[in-house]
């Protein structure tokens, strides 16, 4: 650790690099091809730069690769200022600032960060590959979307073939009384079922089983953004258009409503 590495002032020099030279370093300390520094709005180049100094103490799997809206951002820098606690660097990130792709306010972030790495790492980051690390971040998100989905559709096989101890009942008998109580229907021609494909109600039922564990996830998901809005200290209002984006964004193939006219 190094002491007081993070209280770096206004009038460092750091906050005198051009923007040039920061996407310069950039983009050859992480293999990236960044031509704005508002790009680093979504956080995940920050990300990378605090796992070149920290390998292995960085939850890169949590981050989102493929961050576009602001809430999504926002999960990104909660991340980072995770690590940054985790690590023992006293630095509060202003997310809300940051995430709206200004340039003067990721212009300063990012000359800090370059300021805190060449205190870190002088001759830069050591047998650091940044595209493989980006890409085991991303295969290890997939790997756990992957489990999620066979726990799910292995939940849902065990509702549909529950297993029990107890007896079949009873067969119920029909005395010969009842029998001829019953209105003679012989004469009508019975509909038969369709037995040609003994699989087809399965399937349809299996269909309809995945349709609506797709909708759940789908709106789990939504729930869980906003519960991490909620719970983020650091945001302290959570402009409505942020949550209309969540609310309202689509998933795939699985899509919501048009949201309502305002």
């Amino acid at each position: 650790m190094i002491s007081n590495a993070e209280a770096f002032g206004m009038m460092d020099g750091a906050y005198f690099v051009s923007r040039t030279e920061l996407l310069e370093w950039l983009n050859t300390v992480l293999s990236l091809s960044y031509s704005k520094v508002e790009q680093c709005c979504s956080g995940l180049a920050h990300l990378q730069l605090l796992d070149a100094m920290f390998p292995g103490k960085v939850a890169l799997q949590k981050a989102n690769f493929e961050a576009k809206l602001e809430h999504e951002y926002i999960i990104n820098f909660k991340v980072l200022q995770g690590a940054f606690t985790a690590n023992g660097i006293k630095k509060v990130i202003e997310i809300e600032r940051l995430v709206k792709g200004k340039y003067q306010d990721n212009l300063e972030f990012l000359q800090w960060m370059k300021r805190f790495c060449d205190a870190r790492m002088p001759k830069g980051p050591v047998n650091y590959d940044a595209v493989a690390v980006r890409e085991a971040a991303i295969q290890q998100q997939k790997r756990i979307k992957s489990q999620r989905s066979i726990r799910s559709k292995h939940s849902a096989g065990l509702r549909k073939h529950p297993t029990t101890d107890k007896e079949a009942p009873t067969p119920v008998t029909v005395s010969e009384k009842e029998k001829d109580r019953r209105p003679n229907d012989d004469h009508k021609e019975q509909p038969q079922p369709d037995r040609s494909n003994p699989n087809t109600d399965q399937n349809k039922l299996e269909e309809v089983v995945s349709t609506l564990e797709a909708e759940r996830d789908f709106y789990y998901d939504k729930l869980r953004e906003i519960e991490l809005l909620c719970l983020d200290e650091s945001v302290q209002t959570i402009p409505k258009p942020a949550l209309l984006s969540i609310l309202y964004a689509a998933s795939g193939s699985f899509g919501v409503p048009d949201p309502p006219d305002t």
